[in-house]
This record gives C-alpha cells, sequence and structure tokens, in this order.
C-alpha cells in the first residue's frame, strides 16, 4: 500500500509538471509578442519592400491612405491580435482624440463590452466584433460581407476610399487564398497600382510577412470565404471619421 501511494504521488508530480509546462508554452504562443521569424511571400505577392514593389508604391494614383496609415501603423502584439492591432491604426488615423490609443488601452469599458481581450487572444474576432470595436471608439464603421456583396463593388468602394482622408477600409480574409500560411487575418488596404491591378495589404503580421501587393480576384477569394466562429462570410469594413 506503501509502494502504491508512492507511485501515486510521483505519477501526481509528474502531471502537475507536464500542466506546467504545456501552461508555461500556452502563455508564451498566445500572450507573448512574436519573434520576427519573416516568411517569403508567394509568387502571386509583390513584396512592398523589393524593388518592384517600391516602384508600384511610387507610381500609384490611389495611395493617400498609405501616408495617412504609415505613422500610424502597429504590428500585433499577440498572434491573434490582427483585428485589435487593425482597430489600433484605424482608430489613431482617424480620431479627433488627442490621445492615442495602444493594444492594450483600446480595451476601455465599452470596447470590453463588444469583446473582452481575453477572449480575442484565444480566438480572435469576427468582421461584426471588428466593427463594434471601432464604433466604441467613437468612429463610424459599416460592415460589408462578401457574399452579400461583389467584386465590382468592392474594387469601387476601395478606389473611392483609398484617396479620401477622412476614411479607410479594414479587409477580414483567409490567408490560404493568397497562398500564404495561416488561417483567418484582418489588416488594412493602403494604395492601389493601376498597371498591375494590385491592392496594398499592409500587413499588421509584420514578424511574420511584409506588405504585398495582390490581385482582386484573390483578395476577394479570401474575404467570400466563411469565418467558422461566425458562421459568416468575412469580407470588409468601412471607415469614417
Amino acid at each position: 500500500m506503501k509502494y502504491l501511494w508512492k507511485t501515486l504521488r510521483y505519477i501526481g508530480i509528474g502531471l502537475l509538471f507536464c500542466f506546467g509546462v504545456l501552461l508555461v508554452v500556452i502563455i508564451n504562443f498566445v500572450f507573448v509578442t512574436p519573434k520576427v521569424a519573416l516568411e517569403k511571400l508567394p509568387p502571386n505577392l509583390i513584396s512592398l519592400e523589393s524593388q518592384i514593389g517600391k516602384q508600384m508604391l511610387a507610381e500609384s494614383k490611389y495611395r493617400n491612405d498609405y501616408f495617412n496609415l504609415q505613422p500610424n501603423f502597429v504590428s500585433q502584439s499577440r498572434r491573434a491580435f490582427c483585428g485589435v492591432a487593425s482597430s489600433v491604426i484605424a482608430v489613431n488615423t482617424l480620431s479627433k482624440a488627442q490621445d492615442r490609443v495602444t493594444q492594450a488601452t483600446i480595451f476601455d469599458r465599452n470596447t470590453r463590452q463588444v469583446i473582452h481581450p481575453l477572449k480575442v487572444t484565444f480566438g480572435g474576432m469576427t468582421l461584426a466584433q471588428l466593427s463594434g470595436i471601432i464604433r466604441a471608439n467613437q468612429l463610424n464603421s459599416q460592415e460589408i460581407y462578401a457574399n452579400e456583396s461583389n467584386i465590382d463593388k468592392f474594387r469601387a468602394l476601395a478606389l473611392d476610399n483609398l484617396n479620401n482622408e477622412d476614411d479607410l477600409i479594414l479587409i477580414n480574409y483567409r490567408r490560404k487564398a493568397l497562398n500564404q500560411n495561416g488561417g483567418g487575418h484582418i489588416s488594412p488596404i493602403a494604395a492601389y497600382h493601376q498597371g498591375s491591378d494590385r491592392f496594398l495589404i499592409m500587413d499588421v503580421a509584420a514578424y511574420r510577412y511584409p506588405s504585398g501587393w495582390v490581385k482582386p480576384a484573390q483578395l476577394w477569394q479570401g474575404m467570400n470565404s466563411i469565418d467558422s466562429v461566425s458562421d459568416r462570410s468575412r469580407g470588409f469594413i468601412l471607415v469614417e471619421k
């Protein structure tokens, strides 16, 4: 009997140790700012950091948003904080408030009524929740689900938006449609290059991918995909002052 209790005690200690290690791994994965580990963009995308990508930005006639977004750009601080980072960029770009928000301070009482940061940390956010965070920070927000629109309407709205300093556009898309690793993602669109017919995604996962130019058809395919959390299609959000 004494031997049995001793064995059970060692098993219990072992299980506690394993649980502790697992907890540390989870905390480091979901709470700690990801380390920079850049992946190459697939051939269908053109990196903004490349010579061609820079030239495309210089040639773009739809790039006002890029210069407005760039000073307020932040890389997501947690792996599931793409929507949070995009919200922070939007608020700091368009809000009239003197105090700038961060990925920590944006979760005030009003924002937490939309979604709690812990829930975002473990599951990201839906298009509707992203729109709710924007509205909770005193900006106008209109979410448009891809399955309720079409690529031509998106293109027209996006082009009109990109040269207007009083608004911007956030997209919610599935990375695999762009041949990237990962699942659902959220980032701003910053420019459009008419010669190659490509939009510039200002990727908030800057630790992983550079910003890149993508064809509208692939981007639309990524947006016109089902978000398993909301059981609705992804899409885009028009944000206005």
